[in-house]
């Protein structure tokens, strides 16, 4: 089930900032978001959102474990809206077994620009939760290596995970 929140613009129309409201327009721009955590802009016309996931494994219903239902995704900006440019999957670890469903997975977003060059931009996540992290625990969950940080290439969404960043509860 797609998350009811849509990510929306606000858009000024002849109205000062900060005024009570009348003339602003408030226009979904992207939605069926799974859980977004994130959001960036990269100045050139592209927003990244970081999707969370499912709070539960899709393929067998299952309502703990760690499921690849997590995604960075790229959007295209324009005046027609939103075109999908490619979209990146990651593991969430989610949890609905314990009290309220909680997932966690692709969180925190950023980007960076600093050429002119459409290649030249960097865009990094952090990842609360991973497979990997999950795996290396020891023996009572004593988490040590949970979150990554990962560098996304801009072009294409391949991640390359850039370092451990310990546990992000």
């Amino acid at each position: 089930m797609a998350s009811a929140l849509a990510l929306i613009a606000v858009v000024a129309a002849n109205s000062p900032v900060g005024a009570s409201g009348a003339g602003w327009t408030i226009t979904p721009v992207v939605s069926g978001l799974e859980r977004p955590r994130g959001v960036a802009f990269d100045g050139r016309g592209n927003l990244y959102v970081s999707e969370t996931g499912k709070y539960f494994n899709p393929i067998d219903n299952v309502s703990f474990g760690v499921s690849r239902t997590g995604t960075v995704d790229r959007f295209r900006l324009s005046e027609s809206g939103a075109r999908l440019v490619w979209s990146t999957a990651f593991d969430s670890l989610y949890d609905s077994a314990h009290g309220a469903p909680e997932v966690l997975g692709p969180e925190g977003l950023t980007t960076f620009c600093p050429g002119s060059a459409a290649d030249s931009c960097q865009v990094r996540m952090i990842e609360s939760e991973s497979r990997d992290g999950v795996n290396a625990t020891t023996k009572g969950l004593s988490f040590s290596q949970i979150g990554h940080l990962y560098a996304l290439n801009p072009e294409t969404g391949k991640p390359t995970d850039k370092s451990d960043v310990g546990d992000q509860q």
